[in-house]
């Protein structure tokens, strides 16, 4: 549970990478829109690093729906998401594929250029699902799935650090920030925007 506890940081990278589909309740369907001019451009080459060790998450629920999010490897086995990825009230998780590095801008046999993997176990906090409003399940909005296939060992993985409260603060709010997913509206496109973070 430690470990779950030091990738809480890199969940806001995560949250806002357009992982935006659907929450647990299905009234609040694209909630959140672009606010400003859209800098977002698809990224060519999802081979490089980073790129190739964030993935395309899709999640297929027994009730026959589907959420299409944003993951990263954070280890040869292990992908870090939001949970409302990767949960849905009322029904339960047929099946998680991820696929390292996809890339929409391929021909069909190329899209996947590092394979996929099904997510066998997935970690959620039960805060998340006992939240009483959508405030509150924000704060246990994250989830870690482990993968039947090691494709970290092909793509390496994001390394996660410590945070200094004080310090992190300073620089990323001092800093221009990248964010980097497959968000609703892209037809499944990585992209990536670069702001100054406010």
């Amino acid at each position: 549970m430690r470990a779950i506890k030091k990738w809480a940081i890199v969940l806001v990278m995560v949250i806002f990478c357009g992982n935006i589909e659907v929450y647990a309740n299905e009234s609040l369907i694209n909630t959140r829109a672009v606010i400003g001019e859209d800098d977002r451009t698809i990224v060519q080459d999802t081979e490089i690093d980073p790129y190739r060790c964030i993935g395309y998450l899709e999640t297929v629920f027994k009730d026959g729906s589907k959420i299409r999010g944003t993951g990263f490897l954070v280890g040869d086995l292990t992908v870090l998401t939001v949970a409302h990825n990767v949960y849905k009230a009322g029904t339960t998780v047929s099946k998680i594929m991820f696929y390292p590095g996809y890339n929409s801008l391929k021909e069909a046999a190329d899209k996947t250029p590092f394979g996929s993997s099904i997510g066998s176990v997935v970690h959620i906090q039960a805060g998340y699902v006992k939240a009483a409003t959508e405030r509150e399940r924000q704060k246990y909005d994250y989830a870690v799935i482990e993968l039947e296939q090691p494709l970290g060992k092909k793509t390496g993985h994001i390394s996660l650090g410590g945070y200094n409260t004080a310090f992190n603060e300073k620089v990323i709010f001092e800093k221009n920030v990248v964010i980097v997913g497959y968000p609703t509206g892209t037809n499944h496109y990585m992209v990536r925007e670069k702001k100054k973070a406010d």
